[in-house]
């Protein structure tokens, strides 16, 4: 099980209750199914003219 935290508007935003699994994608990154971690998310951090939600440059700690 881990704790995946992010920081955005001043606010931990904290996500519990999940297990991490080894997949071979690139070192430093992570994947996440949404909407279950809308929690890390913002809804202040917008990516584009398009407004939406940045969820492709969320900095985490695990």
């Amino acid at each position: 099980m881990v704790v995946i935290i992010s920081y955005y508007d001043d606010k931990v935003r904290k996500l519990e209750g999940y297990y991490a699994i080894p997949y071979p994608i690139r070192q430093g990154c992570v994947a996440a199914y949404f909407p279950e971690a809308n929690t890390l998310i913002s809804i202040n951090n917008t990516c584009g003219s398009y407004e939406t939600p940045a969820y492709k440059s969320v900095k985490i700690e695990v």
